[in-house]
């Protein structure tokens, strides 16, 4: 039996920062990897410079995420909700943001990736998202919600045959991380 990890997480390049190495590394021993990103990247940082580039914003993103899975050797998913900005951002109040997202329908659509999929392993954000991000948390909130979801045949039943995964695990970063990363935002909203 082949083993099976399915990782889903907010955003183009989530994959790549932190657990990348690890999801090339079972990869390369025959794990068969899924990674699905929940968002477009369309909210993410434009270097200094390159403002023009926030235009095409989704589409750089889009082939970014198809080369670094592509690299890493996994499979692809999105579920296309539209990328939130940070805590305050003003995209964050776009209809289509992942965070204002119905949480029903997209625990529905994780469920349905977790029965189609059958991995022995998901992996997520944690609670804090890493660093507070919203977009990270409403990932580590869906998916929590469907690992738990996809055993039960009650709970979605037009999404395919009840699967239970034997294990669900969190990204983390290192307390150094936070701190440098909160440092970062803060000076980003001077």
């Amino acid at each position: 039996m082949t083993k099976t990890l399915l990782a889903i997480l907010a955003h183009p390049d989530d994959e790549s920062f932190g657990p990348g190495g690890t999801f090339a590394k079972y990869a390369r021993e025959g794990v068969d990897v899924h990674i699905c990103i929940a968002t477009d990247g369309a909210a993410g940082s434009v270097t200094d410079g390159h403002e023009d580039a926030r235009e095409n914003l989704v589409e750089i993103r889009s082939a970014e995420l198809d080369k670094a899975t592509a690299i890493l050797g996994v499979t692809l998913h999105k579920l296309n909700y539209r990328d939130s900005g940070y805590i305050n951002d003003p995209a964050n109040d776009h209809p289509d943001a992942f965070i204002q997202s119905d949480t029903a329908e997209a625990v529905g659509k994780v469920v349905a990736l977790i029965r189609q999929i059958r991995p022995q392993v998901v992996v997520t954000h944690d609670e804090t998202g890493g660093y507070y991000h919203p977009d990270h948390i409403r990932c580590w909130e869906i998916t929590t919600q469907a690992f738990h979801a996809a055993s039960d045949p009650n709970q979605y039943p037009a999404a395919g045959a009840p699967f239970k995964p034997t294990r669900l695990y969190y990204t983390a970063f290192s307390n150094r991380m936070v701190k440098i990363m909160t440092r970062i935002m803060r000076l980003r909203r001077q």
